[in-house]
């Protein structure tokens, strides 16, 4: 019957995220653990996702699996690129994390276009979401 509430079926997207994360501490010239700062380590980690299109809302689930440690690779990574952007080295990696394996769950649920506003070409809106 027309004007009664149609049920629209969910969009169920899928994704593969690979990603790197390092962390050092602020002292990066000292080669002795620095107690009192974050270790040094890198988080290396492959995830896959489920995205529930509900229309006005998302929900997002998302497994990492990955490691923490030399094996994740943050020592080279993050010199190379202080050698090709002309930065000094970071000297304490010899401190890092050892090497775990790490699982994350993520969940996120989203509602979309709560407010919006268009102005001179551009757009504003508001999306507030809630997640663990």
């Amino acid at each position: 019957m027309a004007g009664e509430w149609e049920h629209v079926p969910d969009t169920l997207r899928f994704g593969i995220t690979f990603g790197q994360q390092i962390f050092t501490p602020e002292n990066t010239d000292a080669t002795g653990p620095l107690p009192s700062e974050r270790p040094y380590a890198a988080w290396l980690y492959l995830g896959l996702g489920v995205i529930a299109d509900h229309g006005s809302q998302l929900d997002t689930w998302v497994l990492n699996l990955g490691i923490v440690g030399p094996s994740a690779k943050g020592e080279q990574v993050q010199n190379e690129l202080h050698r090709l952007i002309g930065s000094d080295k970071a000297r304490g990696w010899d401190n890092q994390l050892r090497d775990e394996v790490g699982v994350q769950l993520l969940y996120d649920h989203r509602w979309r276009n709560v407010w919006q506003r268009r102005m001179n070409g551009l757009g504003l809106d508001l999306s507030p979401h809630v997640g663990f």
